[in-house]
């Protein structure tokens, strides 16, 4: 399943009230210049979605909206922020970023699954081959 635009909007409607995600946006000169989308659940923020402009950086608004993020989490009782990945050779600047916030680096292990008779196994991985397959194509055609 992708997780686009769509799906998040489809949830953020079927959510109770008190799980909707956390949106903010910062405005420059009265021009939007950066958004945040984070969830708030339980003990534990995540943060979904940064984007900001070219201005944003300039004036640092990133920064301004993951401080109010954290101060919601805050008082919403969150223990936990979680920034999401990290890749300090192809996204440098992000890394520099989530590194100035002072945070602890965690490896976690990726998803795992069990397939206990070889006839089930089978039809996950063929299942996943057409499934990866029509990812691939829908993604050329457009």
């Amino acid at each position: 399943m992708d997780l686009d635009a769509h799906f998040y909007a489809q949830l953020q409607r079927e959510l109770p009230l008190e799980d909707t995600f956390h949106l903010s946006v910062a405005y420059a000169n009265g021009q939007l210049v950066a958004g945040h989308v984070c969830s708030m659940l339980g003990d534990t923020a995540v943060v979904l979605l940064r984007a900001g402009t070219p201005a944003a950086r300039e004036h640092r608004a990133a920064y301004l909206l993951q401080w109010y993020a954290l101060r919601v989490a805050r008082e919403r009782g969150c223990r936990w922020y979680d920034l999401g990945g990290i890749d300090p050779e192809n996204n440098p600047g992000v890394y520099t970023f989530k590194a100035g916030l002072g945070g602890v680096e965690i490896t976690a292990p990726g998803p795992f699954e069990i397939a206990p008779t070889s006839v089930s196994r089978r039809i996950v991985r063929g299942a996943e081959r057409i499934y990866r397959g029509l990812r691939y194509l829908r993604r050329r055609v457009g």
